[in-house]
């Protein structure tokens, strides 16, 4: 198999199937798919966090990762190369696009905000600059996703038949959900998996609410993007709001204040600490994946930044010193399978991460000096 199926979109296309073994053409699996979900989930289902907890056996939160996005789209095709001839790895995609080096946060605990897709559109920009031919369909039917120009907006039957068609067309069509948190899938190899289970459905499962379908690639100049990245993350890192979330500094600073707020309001409700307790831990790791792949990217291709080679391995430094930091600090959080048990999250774990990030903001203040030198 081309890629490891997410777990959580493998047992999407499950819990749709009918009992017992599958025999469907491919293209009726896929019409059986489509309409099953189509028929169940007209609009975004706003399922509680409490409910959620209740819907996954708790080693299913440990399956995700926050780069799932960059990790799937470089392992479509063999023959996606750039110019040079060498693969665009997980690295080199997330940072030329500045996935890396970006940071969002929602005060309303909105684990959308480390998707590649919301916010600042990293993966719209990046898919055409690296020889993508890429159409990008988002399901209107999904509030959280802002409504700007730039994206193609269908309604949930043309989704759902725009994912049947290119599957029959033959195009690479993997598909994103939000549910619980932002994650990706190739629809061809969840087709596979689901032709080979047997399991019942008895749940019901969220319709993916972005669609990316792949036509093709061609040979592109990338040369220019390595220096690009880099100013694209001084532009995020001072630029305090992107649609619905706080970007850079902005964001770390609300992050800090929504803890305090908690500590401060210890008598919250259960929903929004269930939510909160959840979140916290996703962006949290989340960014940890985005720094290591930033600090890879930086590593890997020192000489192609057209500028001062050492100031790059200063600031792949400063990205070492925060993975230190953020990892040093994962003790004082849940783990995604304990978020269930949100009372856990207690007033002092909150305290420790607040200083945490206040290191961490001490590093992001010093990697932000050393990009604005390099935006000159």
């Amino acid at each position: 198999m081309r890629v490891v199926i997410p777990f959580l979109l493998l047992i999407l296309l499950i819990l749709v199937l009918p009992p017992g073994r599958v025999t469907y053409s491919t293209s009726d699996f896929m019409a059986v798919i489509t309409q099953k979900l189509q028929a169940e989930n007209a609009e975004e289902p706003d399922v509680p966090f409490l409910d959620k907890f209740q819907m996954y056996p708790p080693e299913h939160w440990e399956m995700f990762s926050g780069a799932s996005f960059w990790k799937t789209i470089n392992v479509l095709n063999p023959k996606l190369r750039h110019s040079n001839d060498s693969e665009l790895d997980t690295a080199t995609l997330a940072g030329l696009s500045a996935w890396s080096f970006r940071f969002q946060f929602s005060e309303r605990w909105m684990p959308s905000a480390t998707d590649p897709f919301c916010g600042y559109n990293c993966a719209e920009y990046i898919l055409p600059q690296a020889g993508y031919e890429a159409e990008v369909y988002y399901n209107s039917s999904f509030r959280f996703v802002e409504k700007t120009q730039d994206k193609k907006f269908v309604d949930h039957g043309d989704f759902a038949s725009k994912l049947t068609q290119g599957f029959e067309d033959k195009l690479i069509t993997f598909a994103g959900t939000i549910f619980p948190h932002p994650n990706y899938g190739v629809m061809e190899d969840m087709q596979k998996a689901g032709k080979a289970s047997n399991m019942p459905r008895d749940k019901k499962m969220p319709f993916p609410w972005v669609l990316i379908q792949l036509s093709g690639w061609q040979e592109t100049e990338i040369n220019n993007l390595y220096k690009q990245s880099l100013v694209l993350a001084a532009q995020l890192y001072s630029t305090e709001k992107i649609g619905h979330y706080a970007s850079g500094k902005n964001a770390i600073n609300e992050w800090i204040t929504a803890l305090k707020d908690i500590n401060a309001n210890p008598q919250s409700d259960e929903e929004m600490l269930a939510r909160a307790c959840f979140c916290n831990t996703w962006t949290y790791k989340s960014l940890i994946e985005a720094r290591i792949l930033a600090n890879e990217y930086l590593l890997n291709n020192l000489d192609k930044f057209d500028v001062d080679k050492q100031l790059i391995i200063d600031l792949a430094g400063i990205y070492e010193k925060e993975i230190e930091i953020l990892k040093n600090g994962e003790i004082d959080l849940l783990p995604l399978p304990k978020c269930r048990e949100f009372d856990q999250w207690n007033h002092h774990m909150r305290a420790a991460q607040i200083s945490t990030l206040k290191y961490f903001l001490v590093q992001e203040e010093d990697a932000n000096h050393i990009l604005q030198e390099i935006s000159r």
